[in-house]
């Protein structure tokens, strides 16, 4: 009889354990099973979030590549022009920065006087109105400038130097005043129209002169994606 208890609780001890293992196995590969679902859900929302922030870093470097391109063009039609007259006033006084062209200043047959714009002087009042209106900022940057006003930046002066190695742009989602910005930037050459008011620097046709950069505000696109 005893025998027969003892083996009736070797039994049931057997049992016992192999319920156990049964609840523990089941247990761990639950545990595995909810760890990989959730590593997967968080790597796919990680991913997901990732590709969407480069896909506005995209759009807002096409957008910038789009002002740049717009703002050679008019580079280009003022250089080739040779700048153009416009009546002075307050906002537009005759730029002491070009004092040494002798014709600066004219005056029409009919009296009425006229002040040379060149293209440095009109890109600089266009990308101050298109920063008080829309918040995108322009900048016409050089390690050797005329006017104190276009010394370049920390940002700018780093991209003058790589434009000095070879780099044909520069594009960087950085920070202007704590506030998130792609600033893109490209180098500026000097052509036969640029030689009339910065030849007395010793600049020659196709030389580099320095840059333009143009920064786009990336909040409005974080707030579309959010």
């Amino acid at each position: 009889m005893n025998n027969d208890n003892q083996i009736l609780n070797v039994m049931s001890g057997s049992e016992t354990d192999r319920h156990r293992f049964v609840n523990t196995s089941a247990f761990l590969t639950a545990l595995i099973v909810a760890v990989l679902v959730t590593f997967f859900i968080g790597f796919s929302l990680y991913w997901n979030i990732t590709n969407l922030k480069q896909e506005k870093i995209n759009l807002a470097t096409a957008e910038a590549k789009s002002f740049w391109n717009k703002d050679a063009a008019l580079r280009r039609w003022a250089s080739r022009h040779g700048g153009v007259y416009v009546k002075p006033t307050s906002r537009t006084p005759p730029n002491p920065f070009l004092a040494q062209l002798p014709h600066r200043d004219v005056t029409t047959t009919d009296g009425t006087k006229l002040t040379l714009m060149n293209g440095a002087y009109i890109m600089s009042q266009m990308t101050k109105e298109f920063d008080k209106t829309y918040g995108i900022k322009g900048s016409l940057t050089a390690k050797i400038q005329i006017n104190p006003a276009n010394k370049p930046d920390e940002w700018e002066f780093k991209a003058l130097t790589l434009f000095e190695s070879g780099v044909k742009e520069v594009v960087e989602e950085t920070h202007i005043s704590e506030k998130p910005f792609l600033r893109f930037m490209k180098p500026m050459f000097m052509t036969e129209g640029c030689v009339k008011c910065h030849g007395f620097l010793g600049f020659k046709d196709g030389d580099l002169r320095g840059g333009v950069s143009v920064s786009i505000p990336l909040t409005p696109y974080f707030e579309a994606a959010a």
